[in-house]
């Protein structure tokens, strides 16, 4: 026995816990690294007793014997709480606690030996084999035969001190093994697994919580028959050999598990969900899982087995005379719109819209909605997205009324999409797309170079024509009766047409916007340079188009005329770049403003041009090369507060 003067003192030897240790475990582990004969020697040191070790006192003062803070062993806490709660926590997830066991009477010696403690998963109720060796988890002494303990003096030892290092050499069924996987997986927080042979729908039980992932294989293993269970519901050996046989080859497993459930129900009476013997197993599976739609894949199983396979809701008597045959007819709404890659919504409204026939059967509180493949036309949904309207437009390059107006003519092809759907296929558009550069790439051979042409993308996006217009001009290029001469960038809004293709109005409007057209009949600069419209020369020099407007007025910069349009040598452009110089480039330098500057060169007699430009709008005034030294002196005529603050903002901004 322990002395008083003995408890609360710190123990010799504090191993630090393991992340995914169990805390049962680290509380044999410290009686075993400290030479006692059983972990409650550990717990009386520590002031507390075996039943309240679950307490948050309780865990506050083993950490205080062990060298460890509260929330260092709290972290590994496997279960805490006040013991008379229904529901535990096991590494932070939320269980119910009839599904722990509060002793460890079951270990993997193997596990043991690699890791050095017991894991938190072997705490759960229905672990009965270790899903790493994939061998049966050890519960009896091979010595003394007993029960293995958790008063006992160490992890791999019996009460009866004898060593336990052999478990029992017969492998569990590969079912089992992956099953408990998943819920090894799911307890210690790690990455889901991959590879599962045999059949268990791995990515729907992942999506599930522990404490319905559990729940399940407990519903499942029991066999609930005629309201009572067929298996004792603390036998897990056969619980869970049941539930994996189920799991296992899914939906097949699942399906013929039930058929012996209605093996005895004749072909003339009426089937539903609500009543024996599906009842105990549909309001299982509907109302025992958190939150429900977690279950969906199990009811939509249920679902489909019971029209599939009993033609419940079903009056075709052909039908129903083969349901020992599985014939997979009968969908629900969620499966259908998952083999459309669509969503439920969108299914429901192409089941209206479409008028698909439907079967209903009887739930508890609704009816649910089944599709009858058989009497569906063949619908094909190509892998890749679906773009609304909008979107789609916006990547073929046109409006998103003149979309609409090519597809309900029929211009526009829908080949990706099931009929009836709403939306556009990424696959369409690219198409459509291809399909019109294709054309105009072919008409570009024995193109007349003294055709006038214009880019598709000004009479598109222009107002002057209507969406009927526009569709037209789009069709006679489909149809061949409108000739393109060729495509500059590959794209839609590229294809080259000729003026004549708008009517008499659109050219009427065409002859004031002749700066925004991209023509290919230019002639081209003398040195075989690049020429330049005023907007390209006015993002050339860094200026508005008006200051452009001015320079060619003051016949600073030489340009030709080819209609409304000013065509500028990009040579004449670098020439007046290298003879002038931008004011607002030296205001960015001497870190004041453009107007600033302007001010100092109106002040001063400094020249600027183009003259007759206001002071205030500095950035588009430029000086001669040769006077840009005159500027450099415009810190000496300032007043030593301006300077001050220029030389602040310039050190806040750094």
């Amino acid at each position: 026995m322990l002395t008083s003067m003995q408890n609360n003192q710190l123990l010799v030897r504090r191993p630090c816990p393991n992340r995914t240790e169990s805390k049962l475990g680290y509380i044999l582990k410290l009686s075993e690294k400290n030479g006692y004969v059983s972990p409650q020697a550990v717990l009386t040191r520590a002031g507390t007793k075996f039943k309240r070790h679950n307490t948050i006192d309780a865990m506050t003062k083993l950490a205080h014997i062990a060298g460890l803070t509260a929330t260092e062993l709290l972290s590994i806490v496997t279960h805490w709480g006040e013991p008379d709660r229904m529901f535990c926590r096991l590494m932070g997830q939320r269980i119910h606690s009839a599904d722990l066991q509060f002793q460890q009477k079951k270990v993997c010696p193997e596990c043991v030996k690699a890791k050095g403690f017991i894991e938190a998963h072997f705490d759960l109720a229905v672990m009965i084999a270790c899903p790493v060796h994939g061998k049966l988890l050890l519960t009896h002494c091979s010595q003394c035969s007993a029960e293995i303990r958790w008063e006992r003096p160490g992890l791999l030892k019996c009460h009866c001190g004898a060593a336990l290092i052999q478990c029992d050499d017969s492998l569990v069924s590969p079912a089992v093994r992956e099953l408990l996987d998943i819920v090894r997986r799911k307890a210690l927080l790690l990455e889901p697994g991959a590879d599962y042979s045999s059949g268990v729908p791995d990515a729907q039980l992942w999506k599930m919580n522990l404490q319905s992932l559990i729940y399940l294989i407990g519903a499942l293993g029991r066999r609930v028959v005629g309201g009572r269970s067929a298996v004792k519901w603390n036998d897990y050996g056969r619980i869970v050999s049941g539930a994996a046989e189920i799991l296992a080859n899914w939906p097949h497993g699942f399906h013929d598990w039930l058929r012996e459930l209605t093996a005895d129900i004749p072909d003339d009476v009426p089937l539903k969900l609500t009543t024996q013997p599906l009842r105990g197993i549909y309001f299982s599976l509907g109302y025992g899982v958190r939150p429900r739609s977690e279950a969906i894949f199990l009811r939509h199983a249920l679902s489909a087995f019971v029209v599939n396979h009993l033609g419940a809701g079903c009056h075709d008597r052909e039908f129903r005379a083969t349901k020992n045959e599985y014939v997979k007819r009968y969908i629900p709404v969620n499966g259908f719109a998952e083999m459309l890659g669509i969503d439920p919504r969108t299914a429901q409204q192409l089941i209206k819209r479409q008028r698909l026939p439907t079967v209903e059967i009887e739930r508890a509180r609704y009816k649910r909605t089944l599709v009858d493949l058989t009497k569906v036309t063949l619908l094909t949904r190509s892998p890749g997205k679906v773009c609304r309207r909008q979107v789609a437009a916006k990547a073929i390059g046109i409006s998103s009324e003149l979309l609409s107006s090519l597809k309900k003519s029929g211009d526009f092809q829908v080949s990706h999409l099931p009929k009836g759907m709403s939306g556009f296929h990424e696959s369409d558009i690219k198409v459509f797309v291809e399909k019109l550069v294709a054309i105009a790439s072919q008409q570009s051979m024995g193109r007349d170079e003294a055709q006038r042409l214009i880019r598709l993308e000004f009479i598109l996006q222009r107002s002057f024509c209507t969406v009927e217009e526009k569709a037209d001009i789009v069709r006679r290029l489909l149809h061949g009766s409108l000739e393109a001469w060729g495509c500059d960038d590959g794209t839609i809004g590229g294809i080259l047409v000729p003026v004549s293709a708008i009517g008499s109005s659109g050219r009427r409007v065409l002859r004031d916007h002749t700066r925004a057209l991209f023509t290919k009949t230019a002639p081209a600069a003398k040195d075989g340079g690049r020429r330049m419209s005023s907007a390209e020369a006015a993002s050339y020099l860094n200026c508005s188009k008006i200051t452009v407007y001015k320079l060619l007025e003051q016949r600073l910069i030489q340009a030709a005329k080819q209609g409304n349009m000013w065509l500028i040598e990009e040579e004449e452009l670098r020439k007046f770049s290298t003879t002038y110089v931008q004011i607002a480039s030296v205001a960015k330098e001497l870190r004041t403003s453009p107007c600033a500057l302007a001010q100092f060169c109106a002040a001063h007699g400094i020249p600027t041009i183009p003259p007759g430009q206001g002071t205030r709008s500095g950035n588009q005034l430029f000086i001669c090369a040769k006077d840009e030294s005159n500027l450099l002196a415009f810190n000496l005529h300032s007043k030593p507060k301006a300077l001050y603050r220029r030389n602040r903002r310039s050190v806040l901004a750094a």
